[in-house]
């Protein structure tokens, strides 16, 4: 009579490697395909945190101060104190469109920031090198998707 070894064949152990290889490469290009998105998200924080920090200037300033989006440089900051961030790689400013003007789609748009916080309403289209966008309402900071 044999004895009977603990443990897991060749054979075995070359199944569970080739099912895992399976399952790597239909799940791969799933995950790889919602960076993308991430990064859109992640800008449109930035955008929020950019204008949260123009509002608290034109508080500490007494006086309007602007948040400035320079669609050719892919930045926005405030001009007023010589802050200004750039977007991360494959991302760009793809419009601005501030109440009462029309859409921008190239160029410097300055939309106001009042001393007591308030922010003309405005939408900020963000698009990615994949095709995708996020707009951002601005005046209530919240986060919208733009197909």
């Amino acid at each position: 009579m044999r004895e009977r070894r603990k443990g897991f064949t060749l054979i075995e152990l070359l199944v569970v490697v080739a099912v895992l290889a399976m399952a790597a490469a239909l799940a791969g290009p799933r995950v790889l395909a919602l960076r993308p998105m991430v990064d859109l998200r992640q800008s449109a924080q930035q955008l929020g945190d950019v204008v949260r920090m123009a509002q608290a200037r034109a508080a500490e300033l007494g006086r309007a101060v602007h948040v400035r989006y320079d669609l050719r440089e892919e930045t926005v900051g405030v001009p007023e104190v010589e802050w200004t961030e750039e977007l991360p790689r494959g991302l760009r400013i793809g419009a601005v469109g501030v109440e009462g003007r029309p859409l921008t789609r190239g160029g410097v748009v300055d939309v106001p920031v009042l001393s007591g916080g308030y922010v003309v309403p405005h939408d900020v289209v963000l698009e990615d090198d994949a095709g995708g966008s996020v707009c951002v309402r601005v005046a209530e900071l919240k986060v919208g998707m733009v197909k």
